[in-house]
C-alpha cells in the first residue's frame, strides 16, 4: 500500500495540470492532528473546480490513481448534497480515496472545523480559510426533553425485541436489538455519559466507534454483554443486559443532570418483558 506522502504527491500531479481544478483539500482523520490514522484510513479529498461536468461525463479520471477494486456510487454523482459530486474509490492496492467535488468555494466545506490540509491551492485561498476549532463533532449537553424522549423511545421499542424472540423471529428481534435499540436509543445515552465524564470535550465517533476508549472498563464490559449470537437464549440474555445498562446509565445521567428517570415505566415494561419471556412457545 502506498504511503501518505506518495498519495498526496499523486494527487498534486493529477490536479496541477488541470486548469479546471483550483483547490484540493485533505480533510477527515488524516487532517486532524488529534487523530492517529492507521494504514487502512481513507483519504477524504475535497476538489474545488470551475465545472463539475467533466468529472461526471467521463469518469476515466478515477483510474488515474490506480486499478479500481470497487467504488460507490457506480458513477460520479451527487449523493448527500446537490452541490457536491461524490466518488468513493477503493483501489486494488488497498488505497481508498473519498472524492467530493464541487464548484463551491473552499470556505463552504463543512469539514474545515475538524481539520484540513492544503494539497493544491492555485488561487491562494488557503490564507483566507478559517482555523479549525475542532468543536463540530463534540458531544453536547442534552435537554431534559431529549433525555426523556430517548428513554421513552427505548422503553417503547424494547418490547418488540421480546415479542420477536418469543415468536421465534430471530431476524426481526436482532434487527430491533442491534439496530433500532443499539444505535437510536442506547448510543445517545452512552454518548451523554461520555460527554459528562469528559467535560463535553470529546467525540466517540460514528456509531460509537471509540466507546472502548471512553467508557470506563466496567461500563464497557456491560456494553459488550448487550451483544449476542444466533441462539435465542443468548439473545434473551443480551436483552436483559440491555435493560440493566439503560437503567444504570439512565439513572446516573438523571441524577447528574437533574432530570427525571422514568422509574415506573422501567418497572412495568421490565415486568411485561419478563412475563413474555416466561410464556411457552
Amino acid at each position: 500500500m502506498r504511503t501518505e506522502s506518495e498519495v498526496l504527491e499523486v494527487l498534486k500531479r493529477w490536479a496541477e495540470p488541470q486548469a479546471n481544478v483550483r483547490t484540493v483539500l485533505l480533510t477527515g482523520s488524516r487532517a486532524d492532528p488529534r487523530r492517529q490514522p492507521d494504514r487502512l484510513a481513507d483519504y477524504d479529498v475535497e476538489v474545488f473546480v470551475r465545472d463539475v461536468r467533466p468529472f461526471i461525463e467521463n469518469d476515466a479520471w478515477v483510474s488515474h490513481f490506480g486499478p479500481v477494486m470497487v467504488r460507490w456510487p457506480r458513477t460520479p454523482q451527487p449523493t448527500f448534497s446537490a452541490d457536491w459530486i461524490t466518488q468513493l474509490v477503493l483501489y486494488q492496492d488497498g488505497l481508498r480515496i473519498d472524492f467530493q467535488i464541487t464548484t463551491l468555494a473552499p470556505g463552504a466545506s463543512e469539514n474545515l472545523d475538524s481539520g484540513y490540509r492544503v494539497v493544491v491551492d492555485k488561487d491562494k485561498v488557503a490564507a483566507h480559510l478559517p482555523e479549525p476549532t475542532y468543536t463540530r463533532e463534540l458531544l453536547g449537553l442534552p435537554t431534559a426533553q431529549a433525555f426523556a424522549d430517548r428513554l421513552n423511545a427505548f422503553w417503547w421499542d424494547i418490547v418488540y425485541v421480546a415479542k420477536g424472540l418469543h415468536r421465534g423471529e430471530l431476524n426481526y428481534a436482532k434487527a430491533m436489538l442491534d439496530g433500532t435499540i443499539r444505535f437510536d436509543k442506547l448510543q445517545p445515552l452512552l454518548e451523554w455519559h461520555i460527554g459528562l465524564q469528559h467535560g463535553w470535550s470529546v467525540s466517540p465517533g460514528l456509531y460509537g466507534r471509540w466507546f472502548h476508549k471512553y467508557l470506563e472498563p466496567g461500563l464497557w464490559h456491560s456494553y459488550t454483554q448487550t451483544f449476542a449470537g444466533a441462539e435465542f437464549a443468548d439473545n434473551w440474555r443480551a436483552l436483559l443486559a440491555t435493560l440493566d445498562l439503560v437503567r444504570q446509565v439512565g439513572r446516573s445521567l438523571a441524577g447528574a443532570l437533574g432530570f427525571e428517570y422514568p422509574a415506573e415505566t422501567d418497572r412495568q415494561v421490565t415486568a411485561y418483558i419478563e412475563w413474555i419471556r416466561a410464556l411457552a412457545r
